[in-house]
């Protein structure tokens, strides 16, 4: 009867580091779930470093239906002739 009662709850007398080695799975689970979240949570949810980030726009110029990058000239035009904007700044993407 000793045996059955280890054995229906999930030990067994063979190997007595198998409720250990059973829970390793679980742990590394929640690991790889706090990794995930912490990068999901910084890249996407945080809200952004800005005073008024829900005022934050992005400007493009579309030629022939297709959404390209702004020239220095147009920025340039743009910024002088801006009433729309309290600001613009121009950002560079790295691989174009």
């Amino acid at each position: 009867m000793g045996a059955t009662s280890y054995t229906g709850c999930g030990f067994s007398g063979k190997t007595p580091a198998s409720p250990q080695l059973r829970s390793l799975p679980l742990l590394w689970e929640s690991a790889r779930n706090t990794a995930i979240f912490s990068v999901v949570y910084a890249t996407l949810l945080a809200p952004l470093p800005y005073r008024q980030p829900d005022r934050i726009v992005i400007v493009w110029s579309k030629i022939k239906g297709d959404r390209n990058g702004v020239s220095a000239g147009d920025y340039l035009d743009w910024k002088r002739g801006s009433t729309s904007f309290e600001s613009m700044a121009c950002v560079e993407q790295a691989g174009r």
